[in-house]
């Protein structure tokens, strides 16, 4: 029965994963040596690789035809396959399977901060899609991750381009995301684009409600949606005001940044109006 089993894997076409490609890294937990070969076996002829995640270890296969019959040569992972593999264990979530970085007190200076309304530093604001600087802001983050550290074995410069895959990123997108903390500003979160190796932008959040992206943003459902900003937080406040004018959503009311503010955003159908109470 198994030889049967490998006759007709010996059949199937090479794997869509070859050697200049970027390779794919197959689990089997706290495995034996044949276990894992068995995995490498199971994926066909190719170059793969089998990871035990617990103890952090991943070796690599290439696995040929033999007559009717498939053989697995092991050998030592690439130290960039290693680096690479270990990084992002580094970050996985064993709660629910997600792999996150974080990076607090983040200071960047933001686009045009020399003459903005808001504070010179960069945050959820200036990468806001509503934000006339947004390219350039988020480029600035970009740059910003690319020289980060915590983030230096996602660097492709020794790996000739390529960039270890899990195999369940092949059948759920599940990206690599950085979450980045601006003091007294909020968070951001960008995620690695697989095909391009670039960071794009996610999402971003200020005193835990979302940033708005498109006027749609300010009240998402129908009825009311409130922000509320205290007189301390009131360049919050004032940067809520420019994306509502970026946006063309009304901000009806006189806005006072010496007291508290509540924004009360309601939705009729496709109609935005907004409220200062």
């Amino acid at each position: 029965m198994k030889k049967l089993l490998w006759m007709m894997l010996a059949a199937l076409p090479m794997q869509a994963v070859a050697n200049e490609e970027d390779p794919i890294a197959y689990k089997c937990y706290y495995c034996t040596p044949a276990e894992m070969e068995d995995v490498a076996l199971a994926q066909g002829v190719g170059r793969h690789y089998v990871y035990d995640a617990n103890n952090l270890n991943i070796v690599g296969f290439n696995v040929e035809s033999a007559g009717s019959s498939l053989i697995a040569t092991s050998f030592t992972a690439e130290d960039w396959v290693e680096r690479q593999f270990k990084g992002m264990m580094g970050l996985y979530s064993t709660y629910d399977g997600s792999m996150e970085a974080f990076i607090g007190n983040v200071e960047l200076l933001a686009p045009g901060s020399d003459h903005g309304r808001t504070s010179q530093r960069l945050w959820g604001h200036h990468l806001s899609l509503l934000h006339p600087e947004h390219r350039r802001a988020r480029e600035t983050v970009r740059r910003f991750l690319r020289g980060t550290p915590e983030l230096a074995f996602l660097d492709i410069a020794s790996s000739g381009g390529k960039l270890l895959r899990f195999e369940y990123m092949l059948e759920v997108d599940r990206p690599i995301n950085v979450r980045l903390s601006f003091p007294e500003y909020g968070v951001a979160r960008f995620y690695l684009d697989h095909a391009t190796r670039e960071w794009k932008f996610l999402d971003a959040k200020v005193a835990l409600k979302p940033i708005q992206q498109q006027a749609g943003d300010f009240a998402p459902k129908q009825g009311n949606t409130y922000y509320r900003y205290s007189w301390i937080d009131r360049g919050w406040a004032k940067a809520f005001l420019d994306r509502a004018q970026w946006a063309n959503v009304p901000v009806h009311g006189q806005f006072d940044d010496s007291r508290d503010v509540n924004f009360r955003c309601e939705r009729k159908d496709d109609d935005i109006q907004c409220y200062i109470e």
